[in-house]
């Protein structure tokens, strides 16, 4: 489950940095790795979580996106500049991953086998 969590994020970081792109990023994260995440028993939130945060809250981290172009000009700063500044993104990428690892709010289709931790309400 942490490899799944993880590897969304490191996707949604990676095609960001190639196609400059977070939307078809999120696109083809969740594509990618949809049956691995159904396979493991993950609700579709859980990898909708991982991909997000791969994808959106690093695209404003790379200059040649189109967040970050957008940030770069709108600010008047370069990117290095800014980047020491985006808290959320290093913060909320961090508490993922060891919330993962942890196994704390992970969402698991059988509810049968919920956790207090683990009591949402299905997907729909």
């Amino acid at each position: 489950m942490i490899t799944l969590v993880l590897g969304g994020i490191l996707n949604g970081v990676a095609a960001n940095l190639t196609t400059a792109k977070n939307y078809l990023t999120i696109i083809f994260g969740n594509q990618i790795f949809r049956e691995a995440f159904r396979k493991q028993g993950l609700r579709m939130r859980m990898l909708s979580r991982s991909v997000e945060e791969g994808a959106t809250l690093t695209a404003g981290l790379i200059p040649w996106t189109s967040t970050g172009a957008f940030f770069t000009g709108s600010l008047g700063v370069a990117t290095v500049e800014y980047a020491p500044w985006v808290f959320l993104s290093y913060i909320n990428i961090s508490m993922s991953i060891a919330m993962a690892f942890l196994g704390i709010a992970v969402l698991r289709t059988d509810t049968s086998t919920a956790s207090p931790t683990n009591t949402a309400p299905p997907d729909g």
